[in-house]
């Protein structure tokens, strides 16, 4: 699991945390050490690596390599699976056998080198929904959509060239295609997106999705599709094309040249020439100058693996397609986006404060989530409220645990030490909510224009440890703050997920 997760967090955990760095490809010397630790070749390792559209350049050095690959499969870890899994080793490999991983006489040794993989596929064929793609459920799933095969297959590669092979089980092609456009599903879109059919037929007659006259119910044959395509144009009528001007502020902006551009996206598996918005490509461009290390964002903040997950199959509970969810999360980011840019507590009024304290506390409530927080020193824990944390500057002596609860009990802690109690960690709590959103929209899309297509604790006055004077620090806002960004990131995942990640 923990190459899915790893990926989760590109687009969840899109935060400006630690310091940045760029890409650059493992030493020689280092990575030879490291192909004798896991008994493969260089050959080997760049060929495994091709699976998941890598390569060595895109590691910065040995130990990120290494937090990707994730442990060597040994016969100790996998009887830690296998336990997890509640399977004998006869059972997985016959899992394995019946989904085409292994072949008859196969062990799992001679196909899987690393847990992580064997993990996943033990995750995905363990699921009780969990059915592959066969001819007769394939049959099914066309008659369902008044498909031919082929139609299926122009329409996925229309999508994003996606291929039938491409989606785990017939269900997450189920999800993928969404359900198909009716008269009363095209009236739920317009009222969503406050548009008349006139207007939108305009719209997709200039971005030449339609042609003039043309029905929209015969344009389109699922929800989902016509979803995506509203909301991208839409998006696009505030986005402003590329032009030389606003492509040099860029690159001032970067302090990189043209080409230095092309190559920097060209490292990363993409291109400039992808783009047709400044918006999108300055995302990009953001994006891939200064990706976060978060395997160590995670260690120093002691989020495990296990937590993480806690956290992740916590919010997957959640009905985040409900609009009602979606407004208030967007009148919380609003309502913290009214608040001035503030580098202290003491710049901002006692109504500022008490108003982000209240938008968290309603982001909590929206999440189903429970807060609470300690001054540790030593085996000593006290208690903290949500105001006190707020006011404080410094620790003393001290550190600071947020723990993370839901209805049926503990998820995750974090433990953010005296010395990292600092103000650095975020500028502007709403304009990285909307960075966030940014690198997330800014992901290929499958929709271009035609011609384009080639409970609380009492409060606490003073704190043993905790100093509270005047000129408070902004640290254990922007902390909050960093919470509310990855429920955000999360909420934007989930959107992208559903449109067009298969």
């Amino acid at each position: 699991m923990k190459k899915l997760l790893s990926l989760l967090l590109i687009v969840v955990l899109s935060l400006n945390v630690l310091p940045k760095t760029g890409f650059a490809a493992p030493s020689e010397t280092d990575l030879q050490e490291f192909l004798l630790e896991i008994e493969l070749t260089k050959e080997e390792l760049v060929e495994y690596l091709v699976q998941y559209e890598l390569t060595l350049d895109d590691f910065e050095n040995v130990s990120d390599l290494e937090a990707f690959l994730g442990a060597v499969l040994t016969e100790e870890n996998l009887q830690e699976l296998l336990l997890e899994y509640d399977l004998t080793l006869v059972q997985a490999e016959a899992l394995l056998i019946e989904y085409g991983d292994l072949e008859e006489g196969q062990t799992v040794f001679d196909v899987f080198h690393f847990y992580d993989d064997l993990d996943w596929l033990l995750y995905v064929y363990s699921d009780p929904s969990f059915e592959p793609i066969t001819d007769e459920n394939l049959e099914e799933l066309l008659l369902s959509y008044n498909l031919t095969y082929d139609e299926l297959v122009s329409y996925l590669e229309l999508q994003g060239g996606y291929l039938i092979e491409d989606f785990w089980g017939i269900n997450e092609l189920y999800d993928f295609l969404g359900p198909l456009l009716t008269e009363e599903g095209l009236e739920e879109l317009l009222v969503m997106y406050d548009i008349t059919l006139e207007e939108l037929e305009a719209l997709l007659v200039e971005y030449g999705e339609i042609e003039e006259g043309q029905s929209v119910l015969d344009a389109y044959k699922f929800y989902n599709e016509l979803d995506w395509t509203i909301y991208n144009y839409l998006e696009f009528e505030n986005y402003t094309p590329i032009n030389e001007e606003n492509l040099q502020e860029l690159l001032d902006r970067y302090a990189l040249t043209y080409d230095e551009l092309v190559a920097l996206f060209e490292e990363n598996g993409d291109s400039v020439d992808y783009y047709t918005y400044i918006e999108e490509l300055d995302a990009m461009t953001d994006y891939y100058l200064y990706a976060t290390d978060f395997d160590e964002m995670l260690s120093e903040i002691g989020l495990t693996e296990d937590e993480l997950m806690n956290l992740f199959d916590h919010l997957m509970t959640l009905d985040v397609e409900d609009p009602a969810f979606e407004a208030k999360l967007l009148e919380l980011s609003d309502r913290l986006d009214a608040i001035e840019s503030f580098e202290t507590v003491d710049e901002i009024s006692a109504e500022e404060l008490a108003e982000i304290a209240s938008v968290f506390t309603e982001l909590l409530q929206l999440f189903q989530l429970d807060v609470q927080y300690y001054l540790v020193n030593g085996d000593e824990k006290t208690p903290l409220n949500l105001q006190a944390l707020m006011a404080m500057t410094e620790l003393v002596g001290s550190d600071l645990l947020i723990e993370i609860y839901n209805h049926e009990g503990f998820l995750a802690d974090l433990f953010i030490t005296g010395e990292k109690f600092n103000s650095n960690l975020i500028e502007d709590v709403s304009d990285d909510l909307k960075e966030v959103e940014k690198v997330v929209e800014a992901a290929p899309k499958p929709v271009v224009k035609k011609d384009e297509k080639s409970a609380q604790k009492p409060v606490v006055k003073t704190v043993k440890g905790g100093k509270l004077p005047n000129t408070a620090s902004d640290y254990p806002v922007k902390t909050l703050a960093g919470l509310v960004i990855v429920a955000f990131g999360f909420f934007l995942f989930r959107r992208w997920k559903k449109n067009y990640a298969a």
